[in-house]
């Protein structure tokens, strides 16, 4: 055990290596059996804690999802953690933090031997069913530094039950395997890759991550729904990912571009 910011339930090192990265990295895991949430912890908790430090929860009790949404969150069956980074990328390319994230993730879930797709921009899909999602925000620390928060869930071991009160199809790794799963070998596998892929986007434009970006949107060349501004959803034609992370769709109108 080592020191831990105010109330967390208990402090770790996880030391991991990657086949990717085989180079051991240390992490500070900070775990709690129940908080409001990881991602709301993290960031009021900045100044304290350190660049790649992890908050881990059993149980959120107010998870958030993009645009605000409500990210279920009931106790010991998934993966909720919020990572603080503060060696950031450049300004420009912040906007594809919870992209590169997402190919993380699906590379974590491949090698589990099974086949995600990532819908534009950053949710994860098995057979079309949500089994997780990504929310990243950034921000100044009171000490005026510049921060971003990379909030990550995924349904792990929950119940059909479960998700079937859920608002939207979604799965699990262990309705998709058919067994239980163990939440810290999945941490393991998912652990190193983000820190590979960002320590990427610190050095490298998205461009460097396309071919591996596009080849997870199975959507593309059909059609797709896309939530504008107004709310409103549109369906489109996806053509490509751009170089930038922006998905081209056309309308009726022609070619064009939308923004995450």
């Amino acid at each position: 055990m080592i020191d831990h910011p105010n109330s967390a339930d208990s402090c770790e090192l996880l030391q991991i290596a990657d086949k990717a990265s085989p180079q051991a990295e240390q992490f500070r895991i900070f775990r709690f059996r129940t908080i409001d949430s990881t991602s709301e912890y993290a960031r009021t908790n900045s100044d304290a804690l350190d660049d790649w430090d992890l908050i881990l929860a059993e149980e959120q009790t107010k998870g958030r999802g993009r645009h605000g949404r409500k990210w279920f969150s009931p106790p010991e069956d998934n993966i909720y953690i919020s990572l603080i980074l503060k060696t950031l990328a450049p300004r420009e390319r912040l906007k594809n933090l919870s992209q590169v994230a997402s190919i993380s993730i699906a590379d974590t879930i491949s090698e589990l031997g099974l086949r995600p797709a990532i819908k534009w921009p950053n949710d994860i899909l098995l057979s079309n069913k949500k089994i997780s999602g990504i929310l990243c925000e950034t921000f100044s620390s009171p000490q005026k530094k510049d921060c971003a928060v990379l909030g990550i869930g995924m349904n792990v071991n929950m119940s059909e039950s479960s998700l079937s009160a859920l608002e939207i199809p979604a799965t699990s790794l262990s309705i998709a395997l058919g067994k239980p799963i163990d939440k810290n070998s999945v941490l393991k596998l998912l652990i190193p890759k983000l820190r590979r892929d960002l320590i990427q986007l610190l050095n490298l434009p998205f461009e460097s991550f396309l071919s591996r970006y596009s080849s997870y949107c199975h959507f593309l060349g059909g059609r797709f729904l896309v939530s504008g501004d107004d709310g409103i959803k549109r369906e489109y034609s996806a053509l490509r990912i751009n170089s930038d992370g922006s998905l081209a769709v056309r309308t009726e109108s022609g070619e064009k571009n939308i923004y995450a």
